[in-house]
């Protein structure tokens, strides 16, 4: 007799993954103008040239400057014919500066939600750059001298054909540049943590703008801590908050971009420190953060990295929210240990 094949079904569970931010840093345009003694403009572009942001950009000077602090120091000079990914700097640099003309000033607007034009507007001096023949320009987080370009390209005329610009001896150059920052998810995404004897609970993760731009009482929250993070805490603008942290609250909030998830006294704050960047790696994290017995003893529906102001006030820069049913409660009897947050970057 004949028997019939046994046929398995093989069923596995499908668990969203852990909470993670990304970054995409990506370049813009650049503009220059040349300007006599007394300021005013003699020549200046055609039109706004694009550029290339340099593989080191979005690897090792990420881990040291972050995002927004790579664009701080204008660089010109001379290097060999049209920029590659993997160059690193200039053949031979003339100068570079951080010098803000009178009248001008840094910016970060946000132009959608989690995209933001980060414009610079920086001038060499005559005497930097007077009687130079200059073939191409470049921004940088550093103001040494060397191989730490975040960009690089060559000053082209309004047909995108390569020049050579020679100031005259009395001439100030002026460039006004812009790259652009996105940061997401900026949708209600989701989620799982594992939570160590409790198991997988599920929710919703998402940056959160707190509807400002650098100002109030937080910073444009997710692109302040996106640089706080990368940079292993050396940058990161925090506009008027005294502190951040990861912050665990006992009140949900709804998972939008724009929602303003700002709390008076609730939860419970706590700074981590964080991990060393592994290079090529373009990911950086939190160290493990324990909530040791009498930290945090409340059912927990909300968690995710913040800003604090002052002694209490406190704002998500990324959240993430537990669904319903999924929240849990911690007591004085154990400790909550958090590991895997971080950002990532292209």
């Amino acid at each position: 007799m004949q028997s019939n094949p046994v046929r398995l079904i093989v069923i596995r569970e499908r668990t969203a993954p852990p909470p993670m931010v990304h970054v995409r840093h990506e370049p813009h345009e650049m503009f220059w103008q040349l300007l006599d003694a007394q300021g005013r403009v003699v020549q200046e572009a055609d039109c706004p040239i694009h550029n290339l942001v340099l593989n080191q950009a979005r690897d090792q000077l990420a881990a040291q400057y972050g995002f927004t602090q790579q664009s701080a120091y204008a660089v010109v000079g001379q290097a060999s014919g049209t920029p590659q990914p993997t160059d690193t700097g200039m053949t031979v640099e003339i100068a570079r500066t951080n010098a803000v003309p009178s009248g001008e000033s840094d910016s970060v607007t946000r132009v959608a939600d989690g995209v933001y034009n980060v414009r610079r507007v920086r001038q060499f001096s005559a005497a930097q750059v007077g009687n130079q023949n200059l073939t191409h320009w470049g921004f940088s987080g550093s103001g040494v001298a060397g191989n730490n370009l975040m960009c690089l390209e060559q000053f082209k005329d309004g047909s995108g054909n390569p020049i050579t610009l020679t100031p005259d001896a009395n001439q100030n150059l002026r460039l006004i540049y812009i790259s652009r920052i996105t940061v997401g998810p900026v949708v209600a995404t989701a989620g799982s943590v594992n939570i160590a004897n409790i198991g997988t609970r599920t929710g919703k993760f998402i940056a959160l703008g707190d509807g400002s731009i650098y100002g109030g009482n937080f910073p444009a929250s997710d692109i302040g801590m996106l640089d706080k993070i990368a940079s292993g805490g050396a940058y990161g603008y925090s506009g008027n908050a005294t502190n951040w942290g990861f912050w665990v609250r006992p009140n949900t909030f709804t998972p939008n971009y724009n929602t303003n998830t700002g709390e008076q006294d609730t939860g419970f704050l706590k700074t981590p420190s964080i991990a060393a960047y592994v290079p090529g790696s373009k990911q950086r994290f939190i160290e493990e953060l324990t909530f040791i017995a009498n930290e945090a003893n409340f059912t927990i529906r909300a968690m995710g990295l913040a800003w604090q102001h002052l002694s209490a006030n406190r704002a998500f820069a990324f959240g993430f929210v537990f669904d319903p049913g999924q929240e849990f409660a911690k007591d004085n009897l154990h400790e909550l240990r958090l590991t895997g947050w971080g950002v990532s970057w292209t």
